[in-house]
């Protein structure tokens, strides 16, 4: 199995271990096995605080292995909600329930110490087709109405999830998705539909304490590098299967 940078840490010999382990059971297990381990990675309110527990990084950092192999293999998700008698075969990859606890992906957070690993699982699951890039079905933080994936994370103003999502090809042009009506400590502020300028300056507020700024701003960069990657190829009459020209990645610790 190919390990990327993020999850070099990992030990190897366990992580064998539990895939060999999962390996022995059927789809049908595999996929509650999935869903199981996706649901628990962010059980708790303390989940920050006690992911950064030094004992604890490495072996959530293997659940995050664990889970980033799945997705390359495309194992369904099955999750409590779904019922006993649901057939993942029949379901697809994940289910409506399914998406809702990916969506904790973007929305929560772990040890900043894990974000490295958490922007390479969600990659993979949209690489693997597991998160729509376009699907407005979740809730935002504050504000009635669904969103996408990207829009959530925004208003969770979780920089990490942010960039990874830009990254893996979501569109900051598009948010917010529509028209809306924030309230505010100073009353009610209207944002239009894909003025996501004024969407960031009501989110991150003064001096960007939460990197949810130079997130945005080394996704864009990212995606105008892609862009013209794009159009260098289309001049040059081929494709760059593996090159990219690299953007850099926003300032701020376990990014």
């Amino acid at each position: 199995m190919n390990i990327l940078p993020s999850l070099s840490l990992v030990d190897q010999d366990k992580l064998l271990q539990r895939l060999e382990k999962y390996a022995a059971h059927d789809q049908q297990m595999r996929a509650v096995f999935h869903g199981t381990l996706l649901s628990s990675l962010f059980m708790g309110s303390d989940a920050v605080s006690r992911s950064a527990q030094s004992w604890l990084i490495d072996s959530t950092r293997l659940e995050i292995a664990v889970l980033y192999s799945f997705a390359v293999e495309r194992v369904p998700i099955k999750v409590s909600m779904d019922g006993a008698a649901t057939d993942p075969a029949k379901q697809g990859l994940v289910s409506v329930h399914g998406e809702q606890v990916l969506c904790d992906l973007v929305t929560k957070r772990l040890s900043d110490r894990l974000n490295p690993a958490l922007a390479s699982l969600i990659q993979v699951y949209v690489a693997s087709g597991y998160m729509d890039l376009e699907a407005q079905k979740f809730s935002l933080r504050g504000v009635p109405g669904k969103g996408t994936y990207l829009e959530a994370a925004l208003f969770s103003r979780n920089a990490n999830a942010t960039w990874a999502l830009m990254q893996a090809g979501a569109r900051i042009e598009g948010c917010p998705s529509s028209d809306l009506k924030i309230k505010t400590s100073s009353g009610w502020v209207a944002i239009g539909k894909g003025d996501y300028q004024s969407l960031l300056e009501l989110s991150c507020g003064p001096g960007d304490p939460d990197g949810l700024r130079s997130a945005v701003e080394a996704g864009l960069r990212f995606q105008a590098s892609q862009a013209m990657n794009e159009a260098i190829d289309a001049a040059s009459g081929h494709r760059h299967s593996v090159h990219r020209v690299p953007a850099a990645t926003p300032r701020r610790r376990g990014i």
